[in-house]
């Protein structure tokens, strides 16, 4: 099956209409697609040495997995770092706790971090939204009761309950349980709690109890989540948040219900995040929570030129800026290696950084860019200088230190140096170069 992949695509782009069932999940936006259409996401090619064939898979900024007629080809982050590495970026990216060493027990058979992801920010925002009970929509019913319920239905009463033999045709609103959604939310559930252990639902376990006690037994298809994820119920304020969860509890069933897939006639279907923008939320985070006097804008487009045709916008990853002093400080984070050599900075970048500096001109008290270090070197000052090697204001090359042999320990003491620096670049007064 994998031959396939070499013999039918070079190079699989977003913009392919043939693969344009490759979702990509934003972790910044709360779309969940969000597809730059001219990313290049995975290359298959061949060469052939002596009378040996050699097969190579190359991957560009996203992970994930993708899903050939069955095949799955998993993207993952774990070939450069270490699975607390990936836990500690995914942590800060959605705000949810993947340290914590009992919750990874739970989970066994886990191989690729974007299906871990799906399954646990299902899981967490199932349970908050389900704090209400889950959705249910008003019917009418007509029928006998006892006793009176809503309001008498006269006619019939009439042509029925006359001569009167104990019950009385009454006419009421009720709510009831919107089947689809029971449906796909119960089948999501058992797909986890198979694929991973029973504990993995543990904090759903009523939520799931209740759902089995209502589950049609029919498995659903693609037309019945469809329904589930449009259903007009989902407009109520009282249940609007499940509608997050049947899209997560979409991607889960693509991806673990192989004939669900089949109904989609797209040669390549799966799930991708983009790794760069895990870096870069997970930078944004700790540096929001760390840094004193200074306001964070992330992705701030910036217009240069506007009134003419040559006009462009500009969008750095972070400004800082503090409103008491009028200063400003950028960082761009590029999840890229940094071992502090010379090739390991792109000059498109350090010309990038030095365009959204002079932007700001005197106000400028610091540029840089942010990577993930192979290890920390000291290197004397030298990834740190006066701007052109003449001005005032800083510009720099810093980081976290994050590889296969990191620890949750080495991880915050690296965070804090990096802290450390920044503040100190920030609040120092300005010199100029000799």
């Amino acid at each position: 099956m994998i031959k396939e992949c070499f013999d039918n695509f070079e190079e699989v782009y977003l913009n392919d209409k043939r693969f344009s069932d490759l979702n990509v999940i934003s972790l910044r936006k709360s779309d969940n697609v969000d597809k730059d259409l001219d990313a290049f996401v995975i290359k298959f090619y061949k060469k052939k040495i002596g009378n040996e064939t050699i097969y190579y898979i190359e991957t560009g900024q996203y992970a994930g997995y993708i899903n050939h007629k069955g095949f799955v080809i998993n993207i993952s982050l774990s070939e450069r770092y270490n699975v607390t590495v990936l836990n500690h970026l995914l942590t800060y990216a959605n705000n949810i706790s993947l340290d914590s060493e009992n919750i990874l027990t739970n989970y066994k058979a886990r191989t690729n971090e974007l299906e871990y992801l799906l399954c646990f920010m299902f899981l967490q925002k199932l349970e908050k939204a389900s704090i209400l009970g889950l959705p249910k929509r008003f019917q009418n019913v007509d029928e006998g009761l006892s006793t009176i319920r809503g309001k008498i239905d006269f006619n019939s009463f009439i042509k029925k309950d006359i001569p009167f033999q104990g019950k009385v045709s009454v006419h009421y609103r009720d709510r009831i349980d919107v089947q689809e959604i029971i449906d796909v939310l119960f089948f999501t559930l058992f797909i986890i709690k198979n694929k991973y252990s029973a504990n993995s639902i543990s904090k759903v376990r009523n939520v799931y109890n209740e759902l089995l006690s209502k589950y049609s037994k029919i498995k659903p298809k693609s037309d019945t989540v469809f329904k589930a994820k449009n259903h007009p119920i989902l407009a109520n304020p009282l249940f609007v948040q499940f509608k997050k969860v049947l899209e997560l509890a979409e991607l889960i069933i693509r991806n673990f219900s192989p004939d669900f897939n089949q109904e989609s006639k797209k040669q390549i279907s799966g799930n991708l995040y983009n790794t760069s923008e895990l870096f870069e939320l997970y930078i944004e985070k700790i540096l929001k929570s760390s840094l004193k006097g200074w306001n964070l804008d992330a992705q701030k487009e910036i217009s240069i030129y506007k009134n003419h045709f040559f006009g462009r916008k500009m969008i750095p990853d972070f400004i800082l800026h503090n409103v008491n002093r009028d200063k400003y400080a950028i960082l761009d984070a590029k999840f890229k290696t940094m071992d502090y050599r010379h090739f390991d900075v792109d000059r498109e970048d350090i010309f990038q950084l030095h365009t959204y500096s002079y932007y700001y001109h005197d106000k400028n008290v610091l540029s840089g860019l942010v990577y993930p270090l192979q290890k920390e070197v000291d290197v004397l000052g030298k990834h740190i200088s006066n701007t052109l090697d003449q001005y005032s204001n800083k510009f720099g090359i810093f980081g976290v230190e994050l590889n296969k042999n990191s620890s949750i320990k080495s991880i915050k003491e690296s965070e804090l140096y990096f802290i450390a620096q920044i503040n100190d670049l920030l609040n120092q007064e300005p010199t100029k170069a000799n």
